[in-house]
């Protein structure tokens, strides 16, 4: 799926006769298309309202939209996971993330998320969305190939649905509002143009790992899937370009422009039996030792150290991440803040931002509590 940039004209047409995303009421014509900002902070408002509008599935099946109204999916097991870390009907999660508030100018902070709202996203009709993740949503999950193949294809659509979004709303904020205070619009290209590529490729990598799935394509999904005997106080899923593996080796770097950067695709999700699977993956379609190399130093991590190395990789590489609240008050205030300084959101939008070759392997002076008792690595 290729992105165009779309021209004023271009949203009036795809707006026209509707009411306006920010759900005022009124019709776009008379409201958002003659938009004026007043300050930051109203853009943050209007870019979560754009992602929750209303619009229709995007399944295609045999050629033909589907386009029944879509509800509110889950990237994380509903009743699982959440279920689980929820108290008083919230999760803690970092703001700035999905379905939190705005964050400033300083580190991220830890807030309360309702349990209703956290890890969702519009993505398919009720039907679609049954369809597609009945496997891994409504029962314990196994550390096996079926789950590996279902946590990836749900991350890849969260994230091809929420980038699609972002790329939506940069562009449109690019090209239609106007602003009483210094914006410098202009800037946005890079950006653009990089979550352009994102949501292009992750709508391919959906659409590849079903062929996968039915034995249509040739390629593979390579992954490592582990149960550990603890459940653990966190949830998270995500996709991430791979940089670094565990061992501290820089895997692939962004100034290599005319590399083609392999993927990864990570669950952490537990599970009403007292344990938590935890998946990671990469489709071969890209750099296959770079996949191998980086999912390898996952299965050798020790089997006491990979709650840790997890918490690691979900705290650098994934938004979509929340906490049970009583175990976070466990914490002392230095191992909160080490917690909130370790989420690195800003590397999503910064292009040709790279880490530091040692970032996974970092210690994080917070230690979890689960070995490992039964595991599988397919890289071949």
């Amino acid at each position: 799926m290729a992105f165009k940039l779309l021209s004023q004209n271009d949203f009036d047409e795809i707006f026209e006769g509707k009411d306006c995303f920010c759900g005022s009421g009124a019709s776009y014509e008379v409201c958002h298309r003659e938009k004026k900002y007043r300050n930051p902070k109203e853009i943050a408002l209007d870019q979560n309202r754009f992602m929750h509008r209303s619009r229709r599935c995007p399944v295609v099946t045999e050629g033909r939209n589907c386009e029944k109204p879509v509800i509110a999916s889950h990237s994380q097991q509903r009743r699982g996971p959440l279920k689980l870390l929820t108290e008083n009907g919230h999760v803690l999660g970092f703001s700035g993330g999905p379905n939190a508030g705005p964050r400033g100018e300083s580190t991220p902070e830890l807030t309360k998320i309702s349990a209703r709202k956290a890890s969702t996203f519009p993505g398919l009709c009720a039907e679609h969305d049954a369809q597609l993740f009945r496997d891994i949503e409504n029962q314990e999950l196994k550390p096996n190939y079926k789950t590996a193949l279902g946590l990836a294809r749900r991350n890849t659509l969260y994230e091809a649905v929420v980038h699609t979004d972002a790329t939506l709303f940069l562009n449109w904020l690019q090209t239609v509002p106007t602003f009483d205070f210094q914006m410098n619009t202009a800037g946005f290209t890079a950006e653009l143009d990089n979550m352009r590529h994102y949501a292009a490729y992750n709508w391919y990598l959906a659409t590849l790992i079903s062929k996968i799935e039915t034995r249509k394509s040739a390629r593979k999904l390579y992954f490592f899937i582990a149960k550990i005997d603890a459940c653990l106080p966190m949830s998270a899923t995500g996709c991430f370009c791979i940089e670094n593996d565990l061992d501290g080796v820089k895997l692939q770097k962004f100034s290599d422009t005319k590399r083609k950067f392999s993927y990864a695709q990570i669950s952490v999700l537990p599970q009403g039996n007292g344990t938590t699977i935890f998946s990671i993956s990469s489709t071969n379609d890209r750099d296959m030792h770079t996949s191998r190399k980086f999912l390898e130093s996952f299965a050798r991590c020790g089997a006491e150290e990979l709650s840790n190395a997890i918490l690691r990789t979900a705290l650098e590489y994934t938004e979509n991440i929340y906490f049970k609240e009583s175990w976070v008050k466990t914490l002392s205030e230095t191992q909160r803040n080490s917690l909130c300084q370790r989420f690195d959101d800003a590397a999503y939008f910064k292009v040709g931002l790279e880490k530091p070759d040692f970032s996974l392997a970092r210690p994080l002076d917070i230690q979890l509590e689960g070995k490992v008792v039964a595991s599988l690595l397919k890289t071949n």
